[in-house]
């Protein structure tokens, strides 16, 4: 009666058994997205204006090449928070976009010319402020702002498709 401990075996762990978690396992409620993309959108619209106003300021120079790029900052900004589950909302997300960049490159130039009244007029912010406030009009029609804003719409369409593609 050869009484022999018994020998323990480790469970054996079939490869088939182990399977990865689902990518999307816990996605994130759309809401939750959406006030990310907000943020982002708000961020690169801010940083897109200071970056506009401050380089035709310190360059006595507006380079309307930089308004494709705010373009894509501000669109890309806008739709980097979404994930692929959510890119049909996606596609409401161009208007947004675009009036991000438009809006962008105007507050820029805005910012470029309260600074330039404040320079070279010695005008107080108040002063600066209203001034470029009562003729916006003018801004607007100047043929520079008009080829800054077709280039930012530009920039902002292919920026908001280049990252749709990739969500």
């Amino acid at each position: 009666m050869g009484d022999q401990p018994a020998s323990i075996q480790p469970p054996s762990i079939q490869p088939a058994s182990i399977q990865p978690a689902p990518v999307h396992a816990h996605p994130e409620p759309l809401l939750l997205r959406l006030l990310f993309s907000a943020a982002w959108g708000t961020f690169a619209i801010v940083v897109g204006a200071a970056i506009w106003g401050l380089a035709a300021f310190f360059s006595n120079n507006v380079y309307v090449i930089i308004a494709v790029f705010i373009g894509l900052a501000v669109a890309s900004a806008v739709l980097m928070p979404l994930s692929p589950m959510h890119k049909a909302a996606a596609l409401f997300f161009l208007p947004v976009a675009v009036a991000g960049a438009l809006l962008s490159i105007l507050l820029g130039e805005s910012l470029f010319t309260v600074l330039y009244l404040m320079r070279d007029q010695h005008a107080s912010v108040i002063e600066a402020v209203t001034a470029t406030l009562d003729n916006l009009g003018v801004i607007l029609a100047l043929t520079e702002t008009k080829a800054s804003l077709a280039l930012g719409l530009i920039g902002a369409i292919l920026g908001y498709f280049m990252t749709w593609k990739d969500l």
